[in-house]
């Protein structure tokens, strides 16, 4: 839940919440007379309409500084998780979102040329932050995100350009904006083509169960009197070059005559911990 609620929905969420301040339509001239744009039967700034306004602008405020706060430690408790974003550009990104979802309620029915020049300057400025700070551990992540957002800011200067011109062609437009993405993606690969190897390569380790499978092999393995003991001894053997000591407590065979085909085994790492263990069809 933390990268749907805290990443992907985050500007939905905010978007949705905002809109109860959408009141641009109205039966008279003073500001009670105004209804919700959504529902002509809704009166806006009267009791009920502040009400909803006022507990809406205290969800959004918690609604930020839990987002803010959750994202960064989320993928610190990630332990399996290589790439981690900057908990610095998490808030300055957090911040940028906000400004788009001001900018859009309040401009972008009143005035798209000025709407659409403060969203280029705010995403130029926040493409600027993030290809100096480098928002991931990893060059090949902080790439992506900085082309992505080119990829956008492309996009909205053809929008102003269109609404500043107001002629020309759609199919040059729509050219000239295929032209303009497949140039960044190039230039993104070159750039990749630079940078170091790839080091996240993980060489997997020896397979537990795969230990329990070779280390049961052998027929001396099966006399009752040396079972757990040449259990142990072998395990140990073949498990030391990963220098983490491991104790058979208990071996559990199911119908163990001559060949078990259930086994349970319980073992004690070295941090301290027990595990249980359960092989079929050895």
């Amino acid at each position: 839940m933390g990268p749907l609620m805290n990443g992907i929905l985050f500007q939905p969420v905010l978007t949705m919440l905002s809109r109860i301040t959408q009141c641009d339509h109205g039966s008279g001239p003073n500001l009670t007379d105004s209804y919700f744009n959504y529902d002509c039967h809704f009166s806006c700034w009267k009791s009920q309409h502040v009400t909803i306004l006022a507990e809406t602008i205290f969800i959004v405020f918690i609604y930020i500084a839990i987002s803010i706060k959750i994202r960064p430690l989320w993928q610190e408790n990630q332990f399996d998780l290589n790439i981690k974003e900057d908990p610095s550009c998490m808030a300055i990104k957090a911040a940028v979102q906000i400004s788009l979802i001001a900018v859009y309620e309040t401009l972008k029915k009143t005035n798209q040329i000025v709407h659409c020049s403060i969203y280029l300057f705010i995403m130029i400025c926040f493409v600027i932050f993030i290809s100096i700070r480098k928002s991931f551990n990893y060059d090949r992540a902080s790439l992506l995100q900085v082309s992505l957002i080119v990829c956008v800011i492309w996009n909205s200067t053809l929008s102003l350009a269109y609404m500043v011109m107001n002629n020309g062609h759609p199919y040059i437009w729509t050219a000239t904006q295929f032209l303009g993405i497949f140039g960044i993606i190039m230039c993104s690969l070159f750039v990749d083509t630079r940078l170091k190897k790839n080091m996240l390569i993980k060489k997997e380790g020896k397979s537990i169960v795969e230990l329990f499978r070779f280390s049961l092999m052998g027929d001396s393995f099966w006399s009752k009197s040396s079972m757990a003991m040449s259990f142990e001894q072998r395990f140990r053997r073949i498990y030391s070059s990963e220098q983490e000591f491991i104790r058979v407590n208990a071996v559990f065979p199911i119908d163990a005559e001559d060949s078990p085909r259930m086994l349970y085994i319980s073992y004690d790492k070295g941090d301290d911990s027990n595990e249980r263990i359960g092989l079929s069809s050895i």
